[in-house]
């Protein structure tokens, strides 16, 4: 028998006192727990134990609510849980002094139906829930996929379907929206259509975003919108002549877009091998840049995410990622006959890689 057990984990490190109310499932649970510390132990500067680790890596927080202050060895805390539960493989997103999760309205009982908390008559949704967190407030949203943040400006990924609305005023509601709130605005606003498999993503005091509006001469499908202006798109646009991208987000790091770029949307090659069906042609954009374009590598990305960007200067990277040779043009990369001394190691001078079957 499978039964609801409420835990509270609480991390300690210095400085900071974490409170993580979780909520997970049990076999055989006799009885519902509540774990809670009245005070938090002395703070060192050691790692966690194995045994905490172990319940980090197994547990996913509700909620972290962390309050340090005071001048010189003095620390005060505060603990905080928000009034309603989320699903545990559901995002939390955290920018500055804002936090939004995605609130179940399942788990969030008011008799045994659930919670109906975005008011479309059913209570089968995530819903997002915005925090202060420096306060006691919280606002309901709306439905949500996903969220980002740019300063005090929050951005949802909507299904119409989902939250019962449509926000793009087409007459249905069958599509995915970015909509827009902030405590000083006081209401939610649609912004744009969005295209599905790319999250939304904070660089600095901007969100970046894949639209679903028809596109014209060099423009790409990305947008960003900036914590100043939160509700006029920018576009970014492909070099001189590029013509049209619709790129999917895949990360950033260190200030560094990586996205792809799929030949079979776009109907021509990207990559100069021959073909029109790669589906991952890597594209960059720098984030340090409000003015930049985006910029094809043209070469195809392995099936894993191997990627990575190290700054060597403003606006310069070293970046490094997995080509695959077979969405390569079938040609090898990584023949030692290519590479001449002393890059190549002794032991490999008469090794041969004749296959394009790597991902190099």
């Amino acid at each position: 028998m499978w039964q609801e057990l409420d835990l509270r984990l609480v991390v300690f490190s210095p400085g900071h006192y974490h409170s993580f109310p979780v909520r997970t499932l049990g076999r055989n649970v006799a009885r519902k727990s509540s774990l809670v510390p009245l005070d938090p132990p002395a703070l060192s500067s050691s790692k966690p134990t194995a045994f905490l680790a172990r319940l980090l890596a197994l547990c996913t927080p509700l909620l972290i609510v962390a309050c340090g202050g005071g001048g010189g060895s003095s620390t005060s805390f505060q603990i905080r849980t928000t009034s309603r539960a989320s699903d545990a493989l559901s995002p939390i997103t955290v920018e500055g002094i804002w936090m939004v999760y995605l609130a179940s309205e399942a788990f969030t009982n008011q008799g045994a139906m659930g919670t109906d908390l975005n008011g479309d008559g059913d209570t089968a949704d995530q819903v997002a829930v915005a925090v202060r967190m420096n306060g006691a407030r919280e606002d309901v949203l709306r439905a949500a996929e996903a969220v980002a943040i740019a300063g005090d400006e929050i951005y949802l990924v909507v299904e119409e379907a989902d939250d019962g609305t449509d926000w793009n005023g087409d007459m249905v509601t069958g599509g995915l929206v970015l909509l827009h709130w902030s405590r000083s605005a006081g209401s939610v606003t649609f912004v744009d259509d969005v295209l599905a498999g790319s999250e939304p993503f904070s660089a600095a005091d901007r969100v970046y975003y894949v639209t679903a509006d028809p596109l014209a001469g060099d423009e790409t499908a990305l947008r960003y919108l900036q914590a100043n202006d939160p509700l006029t798109p920018i576009v970014v646009n492909n070099a001189m002549g590029g013509g049209t991208l619709t790129p999917v987000i895949l990360d950033d790091r260190n200030g560094l877009a990586f996205l792809a770029l799929d030949e079979t949307v776009e109907g021509r090659d990207l990559n100069a091998d021959g073909d029109s069906m790669d589906t991952r042609v890597l594209g960059l954009l720098d984030l340090t840049d409000l003015g930049a374009t985006l910029v094809s590598t043209e070469l195809a990305l392995s099936s894993a995410d191997v990627f990575d960007a190290r700054p060597t200067a403003v606006g310069d990277w070293l970046v490094g990622f997995l080509v695959s040779e077979a969405d390569q043009g079938g040609v090898s990369l990584n023949d030692p006959g290519d590479f001449a001394q002393p890059l190549l190691p002794d032991a490999c001078a008469a090794v041969t890689d004749a296959d394009s079957m790597d991902e190099v």
